[in-house]
């Protein structure tokens, strides 16, 4: 069953430019000044697409143009060059390089900085879209067209539906934990699962958006024959129920689920003023002057179950489960 989560274009309309990025379909990589570039005109769907790299959803262009024009002196470094196979004749020429290139090879895929590079929150966004081009005089001009024929740019947000995570469609989900290595667990070690999500998507400031967890839980059954695996990363080891800190996850899918093949999940921090558990955890990282991150509860029962559990209710969610199980 698919639900409908969205984003706000709100960041994207206040966008300065700092650089572009184009990609082409070699595998070079080349980055372009904000001086080289007029943007004229950029729409975005309705809906959001897919990136060509790793498929995760990102802005679609419903209609867009975009005029580059490369410096002719060219100059190699990391900052305006990623990956250029033939540095010499790049240094020599650099606008016939990437006319060349974007006459023989293609665009694979552009990204665009902006100029408050340190925001966090919105310093890389990937473009994607029906894209064709033309060199004109001394500028590649890029031009988006509708990428399907009801495409629509009206609205204030951007949709995106996913489908309910079940535990029959989970390959393998990867557990990451505050400043410790993550935790791995096979689709076979869960026993059950209820993932609940927050409607409003997440930027993650790395061009692309992705779900936020709001509740649920986790319960996991260790397969020793997997191989060792320090549990009490996700857990207290003495039959009790304790905070854990597991900050975000990724879940690999069997197949390709609504085009993903593996998505990660934000999980939101746990207030500290919440529970006296919670508290008492947050002050003693406080006297040691270190940070720390609560994502909920977690228990090891006796038969070695796993439960854990996320959200601002995952103290009174754990205590059920553990009722249930007992």
């Amino acid at each position: 069953m698919a639900e409908t989560y969205y984003a706000s274009k709100d960041k994207f309309k206040n966008f300065q430019l700092y650089k572009m990025n184009v990609s082409f379909n070699n595998g070079e990589s080349i980055d372009f000044d904000k001086d080289e570039i007029e943007i004229k005109e950029i729409l975005f769907a309705d809906k959001l697409g897919l990136s060509a790299k790793d498929n995760r959803p990102c802005p679609l262009i419903c209609k867009g143009e975009v005029v580059i024009s490369p410096k002719n002196e060219g100059y190699y470094c990391n900052r305006n060059a990623y990956v250029v196979y033939d540095k010499k004749q790049y240094i020599k020429n650099r606008k016939d390089y990437v006319f060349n290139l974007v006459n023989n090879v293609g665009i694979h895929s552009i990204k665009v900085y902006n100029d408050n590079y340190y925001d966090f929150e919105q310093r890389i966004f990937t473009y994607v879209g029906n894209l064709s081009t033309a060199i004109k005089g001394d500028g590649v001009i890029l031009t988006w067209s509708k990428p399907y024929p009801n495409c629509t740019c009206e609205s204030l947000d951007m949709e995106f539906d996913f489908n309910t995570i079940k535990k029959s469609n989970v390959d393998y989900i990867s557990l990451d934990i505050w400043n410790s290595p993550s935790f791995g667990i096979a689709g076979r070690e869960i026993v059950d699962m209820q993932l609940n999500f927050r409607k409003k998507l997440l930027f993650n400031g790395e061009a692309f958006f992705l779900r936020v967890l709001d509740s649920g839980y986790l319960i996991i059954k260790p397969d020793k024959s997997l191989g060792a695996r320090d549990e009490s990363l996700i857990c207290d080891l003495s039959d009790k129920i304790d905070v854990h800190h597991i900050c975000g996850l990724a879940v690999s899918y069997s197949d390709y689920y609504d085009g993903l093949s593996r998505e990660p999940i934000n999980i939101p921090e746990i207030e500290g003023d919440a529970d006296p558990l919670v508290k008492q955890y947050y002050d003693q990282f406080l006297e040691l002057q270190e940070n720390g991150f609560v994502g909920g509860y977690s228990k090891k029962l006796k038969d070695g179950t796993i439960i854990i559990t996320f959200g601002e209710n995952s103290k009174q969610k754990i205590e059920k489960l553990t009722q249930n199980k007992q």
